[in-house]
């Protein structure tokens, strides 16, 4: 099996020089930071990411990439363990850059992708993200069904009764015989992940890695 690309090899070797000194002092993140962890809108994510890579939660920072950046990056979350491991090594810097950016100016969205420009110790990183549509059913602890490709208008309806009610409906699909276990939970939905990671130059220009990705408006 090849080795897992680099997904931060975009990162330059100024902005590594100008955390060299403070690259250990990583903070671990807030109560509250926890309790906003989540993929509903693209700054969600790019905060639960930060809050990820605060906690060192390699599980984690796995759910914030999309199946393309998985896919075109080589990563499966046991490799990314492996690879993060040797990105740290290789850039003792790069946690730092990645805890203390934030996102400047508005998030652009377009359809199902969405466009932040972060700031990070005078460098500009731009973050690419893609929406992607979900259906799960789980029995207590145990996931039943995880649907690749869900569409979630194909796994949603609404309805309207005679009292003026409106009803909303998602569904998975479970593929299980007559002895399979209890649902206990149906989850439908959409949820914002990265998708490409690239540095931005001073005049306006990128510099792209294998985090990168050609981004076509949905």
């Amino acid at each position: 099996m090849a080795s897992p690309g680099n997904p931060f090899c975009v990162w330059r070797p100024c902005l590594a020089a100008s955390l060299l000194v403070s690259a250990c002092c990583v903070s671990p993140p807030l109560t509250q930071e926890w309790l906003a962890v989540g993929f509903r809108e693209p700054g969600q994510t790019i905060k639960t990411f930060q809050t990820a890579v605060r906690a060192d939660a390699p599980d984690l920072e796995y759910r914030c990439f999309s199946a393309g950046f998985r896919k075109r990056n080589g990563i499966s979350k046991l490799t990314w363990r492996e690879a993060r491991e040797e990105l740290r090594n290789k850039n003792p810097w790069l946690r730092r850059g990645i805890a203390d950016m934030r996102v400047e100016g508005d998030v652009d969205v377009l359809g199902g992708r969405a466009t932040a420009t972060c700031v990070t110790h005078g460098r500009h990183i731009r973050i690419g993200l893609v929406r992607e549509d979900f259906a799960e059913l789980w029995s207590g602890a145990m996931l039943l069904s995880d649907e690749p490709d869900v569409e979630f208008d194909k796994h949603t309806q609404m309805q309207h009764d005679a009292q003026g009610f409106a009803w909303f409906y998602g569904w998975a699909v479970l593929n299980a015989g007559p002895e399979a276990p209890d649902v206990t939970e149906v989850h439908v939905g959409r949820e914002w992940k990265i998708d490409a990671i690239e540095t931005v130059e001073d005049g306006g220009d990128t510099d792209r890695g294998q985090a990168t990705s050609h981004q076509e408006p949905q």
